[in-house]
């Protein structure tokens, strides 16, 4: 969330990412994260690790968004989305 005007502005501006590199440096190791959360028993088994790593970034992208039009700060931001995106991930 810190950095996260960052990449807002390259999403608004819909700059195309290097795919190679965005998956290298942030896809893999979140997909890896998700990946040993399911196999723990952590996290939902009925999602895969490519869906609920597409649902933990909507819901990034959705803070970003509410730090930038001022509706959160950015330490409520991050503590929203990560109870949005946790207590639905969250094994039943």
């Amino acid at each position: 969330m810190a950095v996260g005007d960052r990449y807002a502005v390259l999403v608004s501006e819909q700059c195309t990412p290097d795919e190679a590199e965005a998956e290298r440096l942030v896809g893999a190791p979140m997909r890896a994260v998700f990946e040993r959360g399911v196999a723990s028993g952590l996290i939902r088994q009925d999602l895969p690790a490519d869906v609920l790593l597409e649902l933990f970034a909507g819901t990034i992208m959705a803070a970003i968004k509410l730090t930038q039009r001022k509706q959160l700060g950015l330490e409520e931001a991050s503590a929203a989305a990560a109870a949005m995106f946790l207590d639905g991930a969250r094994q039943r």
